[in-house]
């Protein structure tokens, strides 16, 4: 599907830098994903398919499952999911969304090294 094409590029990518910036795996990297929706869910599969360490949040948590499954840890908040990763990434409906989860859980959380990636699709001005 086109979104599943669309999610493996952008997986590429962000695995592609978050290799490049970890310090603690050589081929993997500790990543926080926030949102797994029709994208998020997409990516992340893709990113834990590539070996990276994934803590996964959402809502709902069927996705959240999933993707346990399939080798990732479940986070009880997005606090937790940013917590210690060299990288999170964030897939949010809305601007307030993300603007949300980024003061409130992500940049209190993560590390000053930490890559934040937002993918959502928002207001440029958030």
């Amino acid at each position: 599907s086109r979104v599943g094409r669309i999610a493996s590029q952008q997986a590429a990518a962000i695995g592609s830098h978050a290799r490049s910036i970890s310090t603690s795996h050589a081929a993997a990297a500790k990543i926080g994903f926030i949102g797994l929706g029709n994208m998020g869910k997409h990516m992340a599969v893709n990113l834990t398919k590539a070996g990276h360490t994934l803590s996964v949040y959402d809502l709902s948590p069927k996705p959240v499952q999933e993707l346990v499954d399939l080798g990732a840890t479940a986070a009880a908040t997005a606090a937790e999911a940013a917590s210690d990763a060299d990288a999170v990434v964030t897939m949010l409906p809305s601007s307030p969304h993300v603007r949300k989860v980024y003061t409130e859980e992500v940049f209190p959380n993560a590390t000053k090294n930490t890559l934040c990636i937002d993918c959502s699709t928002i207001d440029p001005n958030t």
